[in-house]
């Protein structure tokens, strides 16, 4: 049988794999593949873009994956490989909890002295007088982390006593400030003459995750009816752990917190009111009731409703 042997075949060099050979339209011309042959090729994902190179892939290649890849690990509302966030800010509370009661008088004394890592979560002081001698005593307190004074807090708690047969007043001072500390955790308290300072303190051991945090405090006073900055953070962000203000003389204490920009409180917050022919008076400070989220600016500013009025602000905050 006779004919003719027609190739209509249309592949190029590129279409075959390198070291394969092919004809295409001339059966007397043996062309040699040159695609070349990557075999498995295994992808870790990045920020950017990854190129998938031209040429043979043998099919058991593939793009790695991460266990870690889960909405709890990625911040709120932020997607990742189509996994949206949920996180929204925290630390980690796995260590061995401790809570710790201490009482100091006028001498001072230190509540806590741990050697360690560790969270230091919450701070509540309280001050007895143990006189009837009409007077207003004041309880101190400093927390120290990694052996360096980050809080200097005068006036943290205060009783007002208006003799034997009234009845007495004050207020307790509370602070959040979720503080990492890497190697001690150290406070002290000191209580006014003839007073008894109360104070307790949480805190977490052991802490094996630490968040990257830089812990920040400031006590400041004011007797201006305008705002004053008392924190000002730019170009970072952070938490807003905790704010206590009060008034002092039958005053009002105003905050205002400003976060990247957008004015989130701008009230009065805080009142002592001074009564009866003896200047009785109730305090009513001022506890931000909830950790705050920054991420690029915070400030926090503080006023007076009338001059002189003096109002006294402590803010603790942590930058990443």
């Amino acid at each position: 049988q006779t004919g003719t042997l027609e190739l209509t075949g249309n592949a190029v060099a590129a279409d075959v794999l390198s070291g394969k050979t092919f004809y295409n339209t001339n059966p007397k011309s043996k062309i040699s593949g040159s695609m070349i042959n990557r075999g498995a090729v295994i992808i870790t994902p990045g920020a950017t873009n990854k190129a998938i190179a031209a040429g043979y892939h043998d099919g058991q290649g593939y793009v790695k994956g991460d266990a870690n890849l889960v909405a709890a690990n990625i911040k709120k509302n932020v997607k990742i490989f189509n996994v949206t966030g949920s996180f929204i800010g925290g630390v980690d509370l796995s260590g061995t909890p401790t809570v710790v009661c201490g009482s100091v008088g006028e001498s001072g004394g230190t509540v806590v002295n741990y050697s360690g890592s560790g969270i230091l979560l919450g701070l509540q002081q309280t001050i007895h007088y143990s006189s009837d001698s009409a007077v207003t005593r004041y309880g101190n307190v400093n927390i120290y982390i990694d052996g360096s004074l980050i809080a200097d807090f005068s006036r943290f708690s205060a009783t007002t006593v208006y003799g034997s047969t009234q009845p007495r007043a004050g207020y307790s001072g509370v602070i959040t400030p979720y503080f990492p500390f890497t190697q001690s955790l150290r406070i002290d308290a000191k209580a006014g003459l003839i007073s008894t300072a109360y104070t307790n303190v949480s805190y977490i051991k052991n802490v094996s995750n630490l968040p990257n945090w830089t812990p920040k405090a400031v006590a400041e006073g004011t007797n201006y009816t305008t705002f004053r900055n008392i924190v000002s953070v730019s170009g970072k962000g952070g938490y807003l752990t905790s704010i206590f203000q009060y008034a002092s003389s039958n005053y009002r204490g105003r905050i205002e917190i400003i976060i990247d920009g957008v004015t989130v409180l701008s009230e009065y917050v805080s009142r002592t009111y001074y009564f009866g022919s003896d200047n009785q008076c109730y305090y009513r400070p001022f506890i931000l009731p909830t950790i705050l989220r920054f991420n690029n600016s915070l400030t926090v500013k503080h006023a007076s409703s009338d001059s002189p009025g003096s109002v006294y602000t402590k803010v603790t905050w942590v930058e990443e």
